[in-house]
């Protein structure tokens, strides 16, 4: 009876490790023996492989938890980038903002960035010029490119780029005069941030 006992406890130990290396919690122990970190449940890596789903949907959802990681979330970088391709335009929308909120190698991201800030789309380059913002001063690179955005024909995508020149700062005051010359333009949707940009900037400059 003790064999049988046996047999059968290690029978069924093999069936439950069986089990967890076909079925979806093999992230999770994997994910917790690695100490990846979990948003939503799943450890990041079964957020980067959900970025390769047939299903936008589920693709969206990944950046979205990947975004929530922030920081924690860098290993997704070279996937994010691949996902600022993707053919749903919230994909590439999420795969965006969550490279922002990651803010983590800034020499590789921002340059895929700044591609997609040149697309034909008006929210792609919106959120392009999000998640460069997020950089912050690591974004200098993209200074610009930004600057040239500011003749953008979509004030909702000037009004991002004059966000992000701010959020860079005094490396970025090479984007001052252009600001000035844009800032009594009458669309309120940009008035307000183009007036407080300039402000922190000149500001800035003059405190250099």
């Amino acid at each position: 009876p003790m064999k049988n006992r046996i047999l059968w406890v290690f029978g069924l130990f093999v069936i439950l490790v069986i089990a967890v290396a076909v079925s979806p919690l093999r992230y999770v122990v994997r994910g917790w023996l690695a100490g990846e970190s979990f948003q939503s449940g799943w450890p990041t890596s079964y957020w980067v492989d959900s970025l390769a789903d047939q299903n936008p949907e589920n693709r969206q959802r990944a950046t979205s938890a990947l975004a929530q990681g922030g920081p924690a979330s860098e290993q997704a970088i070279p996937a994010l980038i691949t996902a600022l391709g993707d053919s749903n335009a919230e994909v590439r929308w999420g795969a965006a903002h969550a490279l922002g909120e990651i803010g983590r190698r800034a020499e590789q991201v921002v340059p895929a960035l700044v591609k997609l800030l040149s697309s034909r789309s008006t929210s792609d380059r919106i959120w392009a010029a999000t998640g460069i913002g997020l950089f912050g001063h690591d974004a200098k690179g993209a200074v610009p490119e930004l600057v040239d955005r500011l003749d953008d024909r979509s004030p909702q995508v000037r009004n991002r780029v004059a966000w992000a020149l701010g959020r860079i700062g005094p490396d970025a005051r090479s984007g001052v005069p252009k600001l000035m010359e844009t800032v009594e333009d009458n669309d309120p949707v940009e008035s307000e941030p183009f007036v407080k940009t300039v402000g922190e900037m000149a500001g800035r400059q003059g405190h250099d």
